[in-house]
């Protein structure tokens, strides 16, 4: 797995699997794929986001994390596979001690 490749979806989108890549359809736009295993971290950051329990399946399958955000865009819910990914505590962990010292620096 690439230990750091958040994929961030942040418009009206689908996600299905396609030949056991995760593909991407937005409208006016070619379907974009990603594997599942290049993923450590989907973060869902619009309300209109379509996906499939099999999206779910496979991301789960590779260890990675699914993140909703909610609409001030804050994190929501959080998704996490029973037989995980060892590394990614420590990764959220370090996003957060980053937002909080860049919160801190805008104070």
């Amino acid at each position: 797995m690439t230990a750091d490749r958040i994929l961030l979806i942040e418009n009206p989108a689908r996600l299905s699997i396609d030949h056991g890549r995760i593909k991407i359809e937005r409208e006016g736009h070619d379907a974009a794929f990603a594997a599942p295993a290049d993923i450590a971290v989907l973060c869902l950051h619009h309300h209109t986001i379509n996906l499939s329990v099999h999206v779910l399946r496979a991301l789960s399958a590779t260890g990675a994390a699914v993140l909703v955000t909610d609409d001030q865009h804050h994190p929501s819910a959080l998704m996490l596979p029973f037989a995980g990914n060892q590394a990614l505590p420590d990764r959220l962990q370090q996003q957060i001690t980053i937002r909080d010292s860049d919160l801190a620096r805008e104070l």
